[in-house]
């Protein structure tokens, strides 16, 4: 709808996110369950087009960036803890580089991924041809 008003997107995929930290990282030595509190003492990454809504949900101090692979290097590099892609995660994790985070609550997230039009209407063919594309699972080559 130009101009603003509801908008209805149309369910593509999820994706999982983990809470996970290098594995020296403090948070990582800790015994017990860990409290929303103690997560806000420490440092959180956070992707920018992401920042609103986990900063609502993390508080504490936030380091933004810009991408995916920025904030998965922050981690790595152990200056702070984030949420990420756990499709991103499989091989630190397995080399023991990061370890996910034992929280009381909140250890996963699952974010939609989902096909929005602005103007569904006036979309010119070739945004109608990527949503088609997307929509039917057709591998892009």
């Amino acid at each position: 709808m130009p101009g603003g008003g509801a908008r209805f997107g149309r369910r593509l995929d999820e994706v999982e996110l983990l809470a996970v930290a290098h594995a020296a990282h403090p948070l990582n030595q800790r015994e017990a369950a860990i409290s929303a509190a103690t997560l806000g003492r420490h440092l959180r990454v956070d992707i920018q087009a992401m920042a609103p809504q986990a900063t609502a949900d993390g508080g504490g101090r936030a380091w933004l960036v810009t991408t995916l692979d920025a904030a998965l290097g922050a981690v790595l590099q152990g200056l702070c803890y984030g949420w990420l892609p756990h499709h991103m995660l499989a091989d630190p994790l397995a080399d023991g580089r990061l370890r996910a985070l034992r929280l009381k609550t909140g250890a996963r997230r699952l974010v939609p991924l989902e096909l929005d039009f602005a103007d569904e209407e006036h979309a010119g063919p070739a945004v109608r041809m990527l949503a088609r594309l997307l929509t039917d699972g057709v591998p892009v080559p």
